[in-house]
């Protein structure tokens, strides 16, 4: 979540005894400890809070003092989620910022000029809260909104004990919102990829065909910049999600969805090489199940996260102990469903979901392989009209991709069931930081 936070820290208001205690008042719900450990008495605590809420958190918060800094710094450039502000913005302001035509007293109620404009920005008026610490502007403030037919803000909050309280329950609620974190993990990772593309680590030009075209740096920035207008400050509708998943996985259209095994050898793990092939399958597989409109409607906001990892992942060849901060904004939308994986559970969990796939082939003819991704990919084509769920497949497709299950069995929890060897082993898993946060944010949603 990234906010803009318009605040002067004025010294005559006697309910802002300093900045530090102020932004405790307001934010301390979601600001980690080391926030205010590391700060350096040294320095100006405003011009060091924004670095260390970015480097300590997954949130982002800028400051904007008075209208001068608005319209010459942040009105242009606007990319935020929500918005907080003062109406009062005299501390530090002079009469030479005043804007031609308004009167004297303007940066008394500069924080309402500010809201009219970020209203004209589309922003939702659920998205804004005043907090101030005289009434007496507020009251005036309401009279201007009526006076120039602008709504009246949805979210007001007074400083002092009580309303603080409140404020910090806003501001949590809106960091736990999941479009809000979704949104800003995906415009946020245009510009944190921007320094890993290169044509050496494209690794999706390993999946074209001979004689295909492989991708471009410059296609890759586009593909990425168009997928961030997906999302705008306005929650879309239901539809818009699978839109987004179909032209996510449009790309690959052009790719065989697989690394050829002769790659293997320029891979560390065996895991590794796993993880990037199923990458490449998982998204062939979801070019292939939405644009046959086979794929579930009930996206979430989870979903998206999820296959757009995948797609990253499967675009270019990053890291596997990197976490990515974009990555980390998408992680924290699976924290109501994370559950570390049980090492013991796996392979009766591997076996069972595969028996259960398998099993949509009960009254029709077998799956032309055995691994479960060709399973999936059979199921896809053959458009079966048996009911199934489409959404834990695919994450259940990032287990078996790693740890594959092929041989063909009866139902585990039956006692007579055939005994299937899965190649399981939880300290592989381990050995990378991005696949045992993917995994331990996915068990629950995979078997659960």
């Amino acid at each position: 979540m990234k906010i803009l936070w318009i605040e002067d820290f004025g010294a005559g208001d006697k309910k802002n005894p300093d900045p530090e205690s102020l932004v405790k008042s307001i934010f301390q719900e979601i600001l980690t400890k080391p926030v205010f450990d590391d700060l350096d008495e040294d320095e100006d605590f405003v011009e060091q809070f924004s670095s260390l809420v970015k480097q300590h958190t997954i949130h982002e918060i800028e400051i904007c003092k008075n209208y001068k800094t608005w319209k010459n710094r942040f009105e242009k450039n606007f990319d935020f989620d929500i918005m907080l502000i003062d109406i009062n913005l005299e501390e530090g302001s002079s009469s030479e910022d005043i804007p031609e035509g308004f009167p004297p007293n303007f940066h008394k109620k500069a924080g309402f000029y500010i809201y009219h404009e970020i209203l004209k920005k589309g922003v939702p008026d659920n998205n804004i809260a005043f907090f101030t610490g005289e009434t007496g502007s507020y009251s005036e403030f309401e009279s201007n909104c009526k006076k120039n037919v602008v709504p009246l803000p949805a979210n007001v909050f007074e400083k002092g004990r009580n309303d603080n309280q409140e404020i910090r329950a806003w501001n949590k609620e809106k960091s736990q919102t999941p479009y809000i974190n979704l949104r800003r993990a995906i415009i946020n990772s245009v510009s944190e990829l921007d320094k890993e593309i290169s044509e050496e680590k494209i690794i999706f030009n390993k999946t074209i065909p001979k004689g295909g075209d492989p991708l471009t740096t410059d296609e890759v920035q586009r593909y990425l910049s168009k997928l961030k207008h997906f999302f705008q400050l306005n929650k879309p509708s239901q539809n818009n999600y699978y839109r987004f998943v179909k032209e996510l996985s449009d790309l690959w259209e052009r790719s065989l969805g697989y690394i050829e095994w002769k790659e293997k050898k320029n891979f560390d793990l065996n895991l590794e090489y796993n993880f990037k092939n199923f990458c490449q399958n998982q998204m062939k597989l979801l070019r292939n199940w939405t644009a046959h409109n086979q794929l579930s409607q009930d996206l979430t906001e989870k979903e998206l996260s999820f296959y757009y990892m995948i797609a990253i992942r499967a675009l270019l060849n990053s890291d596997m102990n990197t976490v990515y901060r974009y990555e980390k904004i998408l992680f924290s939308l699976f924290d109501e469903d994370r559950s570390k994986f049980k090492s013991d559970k796996i392979k009766k969990n591997l076996a069972k979901s595969y028996f259960n796939l398998r099993n949509v082939y009960a009254k029709s003819d077998n799956p032309s392989r055995n691994e479960f991704k060709e399973v999936l990919k059979d199921i896809g084509i053959r458009n079966l009209s048996d009911k199934y769920d489409s959404i834990k497949y695919f994450y259940q497709n990032f287990w078996h991709g790693l740890f594959q299950a092929r041989l063909s069995l009866n139902n585990p929890d039956n006692k007579d069931s055939v005994q299937m060897f899965v190649n399981f082993y939880s300290e592989d898993l381990e050995k990378s930081e991005f696949l045992t946060e993917l995994a331990n944010s996915i068990y629950k949603l995979s078997f659960e």
